[in-house]
């Protein structure tokens, strides 16, 4: 099964790679990014990151932000703030690649001050004060189910 998590930021705020690092690093996850990683890449890219060493990949594309694609209440507009960019992360469901995506859709979506919208997260718009600490719940909880690469894609 693929899930997907969305973070709806400015382009504007868009953190260099260097800065994107650093702040997973200082978030306290010990997670390496591919050197070829580009954010605002609107090609749909396979990114093979390392979670303390082991493979921890997602499927990652930068889009466009398009009000017209999505159906908001009036409280998520409020939370949503006006995004023109978003970046998708596409997982599927086995905790390598679900451990990759919470650690750098969180940190950016806290790096961008934007939020963060993900079906694993029970489709919430998650602020960028909530989003880090949850994805540190969630990796801690699933920290047994982390044993090597991928099956799905092997």
């Amino acid at each position: 099964m693929a899930m997907q998590t969305y973070v709806f930021f400015q382009k504007a705020d868009i953190p260099s790679l260097d800065n994107l690092q650093a702040a997973i690093l200082k978030e306290g996850f010990k997670y390496e990014l591919p050197n070829n990683f580009e954010i605002s890449k609107l090609d749909e890219s396979f990114i093979e990151g390392k979670f303390e060493g082991l493979e921890s990949c997602f499927d990652y594309l930068y889009d466009k932000y398009d009000a017209a694609d999505w159906d908001w209440s009036e409280d998520d507009l409020n939370k949503l703030g006006s995004p023109d960019g978003l970046s998708v992360f596409n997982t599927y469901s086995n905790a390598q690649e679900i451990t990759g995506m919470l650690v750098v859709s969180s940190v950016l979506t806290k790096l961008t001050s934007g939020v963060m919208l993900s079906e694993f997260f029970e489709d919430d718009l998650i602020s960028p004060e909530e989003c880090v600490k949850l994805a540190k719940d969630i990796i801690e909880n699933s920290r047994d189910q982390f044993n090597g690469p991928s099956k799905l894609r092997g």
